[in-house]
């Protein structure tokens, strides 16, 4: 044994001194303690044995603290609890097919305000959903995906100051298109000019210059009424949902991530003989403040790479040498 603690153990043993918790098995020239095999703390026979407790068919790979009772049961080695602890729970055989019981990752964000496209004529208005920040190409495809395929091309568009209305970019293609850009006044509040009427959108949309003026001012009260209360309701449902979510890992670019295995298609006979976990795989970057961008193995290369953190879980790296 070329411990130093032991073997000045084993020279006080052998000399016939007692020494609390230790013993001698002369024959077999081994330290005993508790009649438990001593194991030198050399990491590559501690590994050895791990491994024949965790890793083979007949152990199956038990959980920490089943692996630990198998190992106490023979062999004992200081250090022995954070040891094969740290071994089981950066196993990734272990890590592929176990299930998550911790709170799912992500806490509950709503959608963001839509964009607003309202027609001056009809008094319509158009709805568009736009994803964080958006740049003037984006603005670009909407328009084109949302107003200009249903309703042609405007003559003109009237716009806050906004960068992006502002960019070089918005400019040229109104110019090619021919369509009349015209930005309002900074802190204008009339800056949607009704210069003509509609009778049919009147009837749905009262303008306040109407004889039903004062049925519009109560429609706008109860508009202001719906839009607090649906407010209110978003508030409280963050609250009740967030209670079975939790604060997500800060994932860095070059970290390594498990996937859940729901969120590609199996590739085993039965969704029961799938593993829990895919990869790991490598983060890539962040995509708003839930989404994440992975590497993934060439097998999947024709899913989507973009990613739900409820989805993922970090990989445990091991501090035991090889």
């Amino acid at each position: 044994m070329e411990d130093k603690h032991y073997k000045e153990i084993l020279t006080q043993l052998a000399r016939g001194e007692l020494v609390s918790y230790y013993s001698l098995k002369p024959l077999a020239k081994l330290l005993l303690s508790k009649d438990r095999v001593v194991v030198p703390s050399q990491k590559e026979i501690q590994l050895n044995i791990l491994q024949k407790h965790h890793n083979s068919l007949l152990a199956g790979h038990p959980a920490q603290e089943k692996t630990l009772k198998l190992i106490k049961r023979d062999f004992y080695w200081d250090g022995m609890n954070k040891f094969i602890k740290d071994y089981v729970s950066s196993s990734e055989q272990c890590s592929r097919n176990k299930n998550i019981h911790h709170k799912k990752f992500g806490l509950l964000k709503h959608l963001q305000i839509t964009s607003v496209v309202v027609d001056r004529f009809s008094k319509m208005a158009i709805f568009i959903p736009a994803y964080g920040a958006i740049t003037a190409l984006d603005l670009a495809q909407i328009f084109i995906n949302h107003v200009f395929s249903k309703n042609g091309l405007p003559e003109s568009i009237i716009s806050d100051r906004g960068s992006l209305f502002l960019s070089s970019f918005w400019t040229q293609l109104c110019q090619q298109l021919k369509i009349s850009r015209d930005l309002s006044t900074p802190f204008l509040l009339e800056q949607m000019d009704r210069q003509r009427g509609n009778p049919s959108f009147d009837s749905i949309h009262i303008s306040q210059d109407s004889p039903s003026g004062k049925l519009s001012t109560k429609l706008q009260s109860v508009q202001q009424v719906v839009k607090e209360e649906l407010e209110s309701e978003i508030r409280r449902f963050k609250k009740y949902a967030d209670k079975n979510r939790s604060i997500p890992p800060d994932f860095q670019p070059g970290d390594k991530v498990w996937l859940a295995s729901k969120s590609i298609k199996a590739t085993t006979p039965t969704k029961k003989l799938s593993e829990e976990g895919l990869g790991p795989f490598k983060f890539l970057k962040k995509i708003g403040s839930h989404a994440y961008h992975l590497k993934l193995h060439q097998q999947w290369k024709s899913a989507h790479p973009v990613f739900h953190v409820s989805l993922l879980e970090p990989v445990k790296q091991s501090t035991i040498p090889n």
